[in-house]
């Protein structure tokens, strides 16, 4: 009897260790695919065109992926290190600009899909500029003063004009100066630069204007590393999930507020 007892603890105590080992696998299974479903995608902090609480690119691209069953986490970068962290680090993507890749010649090493487009013009004061900065080539500008970002991918184009920014490190301070008269304009995106004002003089919006004619055209990517074709085609379905149901139109909406959204953009929807 005392044997037979014996017998049945020790298959007891292996049946609870065998249900514990299994457990185990089987959570931990459940958490390896949660773990899946999670996404992290290398940024720079340039709201409202980028950023992990502001950016009409991260925001499009969240709702993308989200359409497809699956949650962003950003990484925010310094520029200098962007390019790396698809290139060379172990980020899957990157939301920004393909530019940044054939500027560093690794275009060939990725894959960009285009997401948005945007112009980069010069903002100014009406009193000064009734009809916004018109200029034919950008050499007619020799003798105003522009305010610029430092690093900003205008530098080589402002060089072949042979024009020479005021360089700032960051477009409050732009927008500040040309409110001073310290410089005649500053150049930025149209997000970009509507945004700063917004935020550094929101009850003097309208006494800046924005140039008709676009300085440079740049897109709006989001750069998949060389090997993440299927994480690629995921997101190309996502992307048109969100255009189709018009959630693509409602974040362009959210940010564009009362301003008219480029025909370009809009393009994406048809």
């Amino acid at each position: 009897m005392e044997r037979l007892l014996k017998i049945f603890i020790k298959r007891f105590v292996l049946l609870i260790l065998l249900s514990f080992i299994i457990g185990l696998f089987v959570t931990s299974g459940i958490q390896a695919e949660n773990n899946s479903k999670t996404i992290h995608i290398a940024t720079i902090d340039y709201p409202p065109l980028m950023g992990v609480q502001n950016g009409v690119m991260t925001e499009i691209v969240t709702e993308a992926f989200k359409s497809q069953g699956f949650t962003i986490e950003y990484k925010i970068y310094p520029m200098a290190r962007i390019v790396w962290s698809v290139t060379e680090g172990n980020d899957l993507a990157v939301v920004g600009s393909r530019a940044w890749f054939h500027k560093a010649d690794t275009i060939k090493n990725v894959h960009p899909v285009s997401i948005y487009f945007t112009g980069l013009n010069f903002f100014s004061l009406k009193e000064k500029f009734p009809q916004g900065v018109i200029f034919e080539k950008l050499e007619d500008l020799k003798n105003y003063k522009i305010g610029y970002v430092r690093g900003g991918s205008l530098i080589p184009i402002f060089n072949k004009a042979n024009l020479t920014p005021e360089l700032v490190t960051t477009l409050s301070q732009n927008a500040s100066k040309v409110y001073t008269g310290r410089i005649d304009m500053f150049a930025a995106t149209e997000l970009g630069g509507w945004g700063v004002i917004q935020k550094s003089y929101p009850d003097e919006v309208d006494k800046f204007t924005i140039s008709k004619k676009h300085i440079h055209q740049i897109n709006g990517d989001i750069v998949f590393a060389k090997d993440q074709i299927a994480l690629m085609n995921i997101f190309q379905q996502g992307f048109e999930t969100i255009k189709n149901n018009g959630t693509y139109l409602n974040i362009l909406k959210k940010y564009y507020i009362n301003r008219e959204i480029p025909n370009q953009l809009l393009e994406f929807i048809k």
